[in-house]
């Protein structure tokens, strides 16, 4: 693995098989946001996916398994369909609960777990606790996504995420 300097202090980590390749352009850091991407200093080009049409995949969504954007390396990099690609997203952090699929409902005092697949809601049900409403949202997401699950944290010794 290699490291490629960007702009704002990030780092894109490359296998070392695409370093010189990628050596050959300069590369920043894009926009502000909470994700950054590592885009060609023309801005036309993303890395990532620079790095997949030369491990071969052409034509698709790409997907970060592990969620870092600014890791590039092939073994993380993956083809998706705009589903899968939505649902290894990062929980959201406008979210009450701070659990992705997880909302804390005030009128009743239990977490509400909703799941959005395909463009319809699923109802999950209320649970009394954070730790139970995060076990049933994992293993619907689990069961459902297979290998395209984003997975929070895990839980600390008193059942709280870090």
């Amino acid at each position: 693995m290699k490291q490629i300097s960007l702009t704002r202090g990030h780092v894109a980590l490359v296998s070392d098989c695409d370093y010189a390749y990628l050596m050959r352009s300069v590369w920043h850091s894009s926009g502000k946001r909470a994700s950054p991407y590592a885009v060609s200093s023309d801005g036309k080009l993303y890395m990532h996916h620079v790095v997949a049409r030369r491990k071969g995949l052409k034509g698709q969504r790409i997907d970060h398994a592990n969620q870092n954007t600014l890791d590039n390396q092939r073994r993380n990099l993956r083809a998706a369909t705009r589903p899968q690609n939505a649902w290894n997203s990062r929980r959201p952090v406008n979210n009450t609960s701070g659990i992705k699929n997880v909302s804390f409902d005030k009128q009743t005092g239990k977490f509400a777990v909703r799941v959005k697949r395909h463009g319809k809601q699923i109802w999950l049900g209320r649970h009394p606790t954070r730790k139970a409403a995060e076990k049933c949202a994992r293993d619907f997401v689990a069961k459902h996504d297979g290998a395209f699950a984003a997975v929070a944290e895990p839980f600390n010794s008193q059942g709280d995420l870090p």
